[in-house]
């Protein structure tokens, strides 16, 4: 009996120390698990980082290419200027595009640790050779590319100390094998057109001066009338969005500049900034779709698209305003009209109480309810009468030696009023307004579907 109670005592011993085991066991492996779950399984596949700078801190740039050297300078607000072979502004959003790719290029694989023949990948005489100094860092950084790999997704790359060759992406590709011109800012005309306050488009065959106040353009030469501000703008527009398409630099180049058309050039703007102006001269064609051009005050020719000499031909009709009307129908508060001896006035009632709705009444010649969704569709009609033309003088020719229609409207709280005389003759139907010189000819049969819709207002 007592051999069998010590087997007891030993079994459950053994019992108990293999539980114990069991528990430790599964404690390490729980913590083992915990902390292999949290390192980072190593990706065969992972790309490197050719080099560690901080693109932010890359403030010059050499670049050879098939086209030339180009030296790039960082400067104050991140803008960048050319200053080898020639010191000009530089395109900051393209070079910005270039120091980036830079910074975090990457080697898809390695080709060859020790390239005994650098020919095979186009690098015994690379096609480009990018150099770069970063701020804080005492050496600059190099790289040259040669060859793209047959299918043309990668190019062969080596850095200039020993000939181990790797992949690289071709992202840099173009961006890089460019000539100076195209590193260049290309704007040819520089100014800010928030600030314009005079235009002046002289040629030949006319000269006409606009002159800006507040929001509103006029015209002070060779008449006085209100501007078409689209059109004006327009103008302003495609001078301020011109870039270069070709360029002219070298004094040799530039020393006649009969060849171009500007010893007496076919337009010339002056662009007026208070006491700042900013001159455009247009000479004669360049290469097709292109005229060629120039700022005197630069010593350089350059040609932009023949958009900008479209603008800057325009006829001053071109750029009058041809709206008959200033109201719409959403501000107007009283809209009077009288044919002959009858006249025929309309006045907005003002809603009241909550989700209030604007109404119209007649008012003279007696007071009455209209339907007002059909009233502001004629006035709609009235308010969008445009001139397709223009006449020097108003008269009989017009239908003004007796009127057809004298409008007169009120409009933004009755702060401003406007008054249109409106003229039928064999010639059309043509309006007058005191602000405007002569006459404008109305789009054919405008005015007359305005009149038939006011009247069937009943």
């Amino acid at each position: 009996g007592r051999v069998h109670l010590v087997e007891e005592a030993l079994n459950m011993g053994r019992g108990r120390s293999t539980l114990i085991l069991l528990v430790l066991a599964l404690a390490v492996g729980g913590y083992l698990y915990f902390v292999e779950s949290k390192r980072a399984i190593p990706d065969e596949n992972a790309k490197t980082k050719v080099f560690t700078t901080d693109a932010a801190k890359i403030n010059q740039l050499e670049i050879k290419s098939t086209s030339g050297v180009t030296g790039l300078r960082k400067g104050a607000n991140d803008t960048w200027t050319i200053v080898k072979p020639v010191e000009a502004p530089a395109d900051r959003n393209s070079i910005s595009d270039i120091v980036t790719n830079l910074a975090n290029l990457e080697e898809e694989r390695e080709v060859d640790a020790n390239a005994s023949d650098l020919k095979t990948f186009g690098l015994a005489e690379p096609r480009l050779d990018v150099t770069f100094q970063a701020e804080g860092e005492k050496e600059p950084k190099r790289i040259l590319f040669g060859d793209k790999t047959p299918a043309g997704t990668a190019m062969y790359a080596k850095l200039p100390t020993g000939n181990r060759v790797f992949l690289v992406g071709t992202a840099l590709d173009a961006s890089l094998d460019r000539s100076t011109f195209d590193f260049r800012d290309k704007t040819a005309f520089a100014f800010d057109e928030t600030k314009v306050d005079s235009l002046e488009l002289a040629s030949s065959a006319q000269t006409i001066r606009l002159e800006k106040t507040g929001d509103d353009w006029k015209l002070v030469k060779p008449l006085q009338a209100p501007a078409d501000f689209v059109s004006v703008n327009g103008v302003l527009g495609q001078l301020q969005s011109a870039q270069m398409t070709a360029l002219k630099d070298r004094p040799e180049e530039i020393k006649d500049l009969k060849q171009y058309g500007l010893d007496r050039p076919q337009v010339v703007a002056a662009i007026g900034m208070g006491t700042s102006t900013v001159t455009v001269e247009l000479g004669t064609e360049a290469e097709a779709g292109s005229v060629w051009a120039r700022d005197p005050s630069k010593r350089l020719v350059f040609s932009v698209n023949n958009g900008v000499a479209d603008e800057l031909k325009k006829k001053v009709d071109d750029l009058r305003r041809k709206e008959v009307f200033d109201f719409r129908p959403y501000n107007t508060t009283r809209f009077e009209i009288t044919r002959g001896s009858t006249t025929r006035a309309f006045e907005r009632v003002k809603g009241t109480g909550e989700n209030a709705v604007d109404t119209w009444k007649q008012v003279v010649p007696s007071d009455k309810t209209v339907d007002s969704s059909n009233l502001e569709g004629a006035l709609l009609d009235f308010s969008n009468l445009r001139a397709e033309a223009f006449v020097d003088r108003a008269g009989a020719s017009t239908g003004h030696d007796t009127p057809a229609a004298v409008i007169e409207v009120k409009f933004e709280d009755g702060k401003k009023e406007e008054r249109v005389t409106f003229g039928i003759s064999a010639k059309g139907e043509f309006a007058v307004r005191a602000d405007q010189p002569g006459a404008l000819k109305l789009e054919a049969g405008k005015y007359e579907d305005a009149i038939k819709k006011l009247d069937a207002i009943q």
